[in-house]
């Protein structure tokens, strides 16, 4: 299917697929909360998502 056909279905702008964005760098936040996160789920693997969202800290 051609590139504009998909555009018209998806309801983009052909540019909006064109652009070439500039990745951005990590906030510092984030990555602490990922490292929370990681150190959790290394102790206990079995705690589920809606678990892991009622922890205290």
């Amino acid at each position: 299917m051609p590139l504009t056909r998909q555009c018209t279905l998806a309801g983009v702008a052909r540019s909006t697929v064109y652009a070439q964005r500039t990745p951005q760098s990590p906030v510092a936040l984030d990555l602490e909360l990922c490292h929370a996160l990681d150190a959790i789920y290394t102790r206990c693997p079995f705690y589920g998502s809606r678990r892991m969202g009622v922890l205290p800290r």
